[in-house]
């Protein structure tokens, strides 16, 4: 999420960011009007708990005085500037969980370097490696899951009767193949210095918001006990769309000391992502399940 006091000062930058990628449903300008209705809130806030202070010194002297009256008088000063404090921090509390909520929608700025462009077609290719001796392919390509099909080691239909479609099975070699995978990729990090952790597979929003999942993937997650589109907490539960939430959530709210950097983990999980959008309706094969 990009600060607060970033957006404030750089309201342009963050403008040019949101052309840049062709987001068009973010309306930065009102999140700029809530955050100065906020920082007028405080200051008001500030100012009332000043003049509180100064009737509480006025009522200690008043009554040492012998003045009731007056005393009395700033007695009920002193209760209205509660009142009217207690409304204003309410309202600062809202509107501060309102600019939170919508600076979550704000992307991160591209680097300078980066190329502006509308899909992968925009790109600049900087560098290509092991493309020279690449064969030509031939004027039938047969399918991955063609091939699995009728090797019996992926399974969509059986997938499917289980679970729902872009689910699978793994089967035979394909299945042995998996693990293998798996196992090589530990063994390879493990050798490289990182410590291997094993994650929970259940995620709760708190999480998934700290690794940027939440709220612009909702719609291409799996919530546990309740409906995308319904509001949710920072406990309730998603099924984990990449170890990395687990294990970058795992340091969530600490202060880690340079001391004790770099902290490399590894982990496996199972992933599970709706692909709700187009390309996960129309694609066919590994590339686009939903585990």
């Amino acid at each position: 999420m990009l600060p607060r006091q970033f957006v404030c000062e750089h309201p342009e930058t963050v403008r040019e960011t949101l052309r840049r990628r062709g987001i068009e449903d973010v309306d930065l300008d009102g999140i700029l009007a809530l955050d100065e209705e906020w920082r007028d809130l405080k200051s008001r806030g500030d100012d009332l708990r000043h003049e509180q202070n100064q009737v509480s010194d006025r009522i200690g002297k008043l009554k040492r005085e012998g003045d009731d009256e007056a005393a009395q008088e700033a007695i009920e000063r002193s209760q209205e500037l509660k009142e009217e404090l207690a409304e204003i921090e309410d309202r600062a509390d809202d509107l501060k969980d309102e600019l939170e909520s919508r600076l979550l929608e704000l992307p991160n700025v591209p680097h300078d370097d980066l190329p502006a462009g509308e899909d992968e077609l925009d790109n600049d290719e900087v560098r290509r490696v092991n493309f020279d001796d690449l064969r030509e392919l031939p004027d039938e390509v047969v399918s991955h899951y063609d091939i699995g099909e009728e090797l019996e080691v992926l399974d969509f239909e059986r997938g499917a009767k289980v679970a729902g479609g872009g689910f699978y099975f793994l089967k035979g070699d394909a299945a042995r193949l998996e693990h293998a995978l798996v196992g090589f990729m530990r063994d390879v990090h493990r050798e490289q210095g990182y410590r291997e952790v094993f994650p929970p597979v259940p995620v709760n929003s708190a999480s998934m918001t700290g690794t940027s999942q939440l709220p612009k993937f909702a719609d291409d997650a799996y919530r546990v006990g309740g409906h995308n589109d319904e509001p949710y907490d920072d406990d309730d539960l998603w099924l984990c769309p990449t170890a990395e939430v687990s294990v970058t959530n795992m340091y969530g709210d600490e202060i880690l000391l340079a001391d004790d950097l770099p902290i490399k983990h590894q982990a496996y999980s199972p992933n599970f992502r709706r692909e709700a959008g187009e390309h996960g309706t129309e694609t066919r094969g590994l590339a686009r399940v939903h585990q």
